[in-house]
């Protein structure tokens, strides 16, 4: 059974996912998963197929960059935005696959008018990343 999802935030700091959940306010919202893990983040994407990854670079159990290479290699279309606070990776991860890179201290407002932008359902499946 594939999870719904329009995006999937993965980030060690759950407190960014709840700053995005109350900024987002009243109105219809995106249906926003949280993953604290990559391994979290995997068993996520295997079982859903989202229209938008959020991904910060320092992760408890890896790089963020793992599962950026692992979604340019299995889920090509889907984009990845790297939001994080490590600017200096910025040039870096955007070369390597990232569709947009986001400094966390400052573009809350560009996540959020992205997200706005997802409330209506995705058109197809992608496949699901390798176990």
């Amino acid at each position: 059974m594939t999870a719904y999802m329009n995006v999937l935030v993965v980030d060690d700091n759950r407190e960014i996912w709840a700053r995005l959940i109350s900024l987002l306010g009243d109105g219809p919202l995106p249906d926003i998963a949280y993953a604290g893990r990559l391994a979290e983040a995997r068993v996520l994407l295997r079982e859903g197929a989202p229209q938008l990854v959020v991904l910060e670079i320092h992760l408890p159990d890896g790089c963020g960059l793992e599962l950026l290479h692992e979604l340019r290699h299995c889920r090509p279309a889907v984009p990845v935005v790297v939001f994080s606070n490590h600017t200096e990776l910025s040039a870096y991860v955007v070369a390597h696959g990232a569709s947009l890179f986001l400094d966390k201290s400052l573009d809350f407002p560009g996540l959020l008018d992205l997200l706005k932008s997802l409330v209506a359902p995705p058109t197809s499946a992608a496949r699901p990343l390798a176990a």
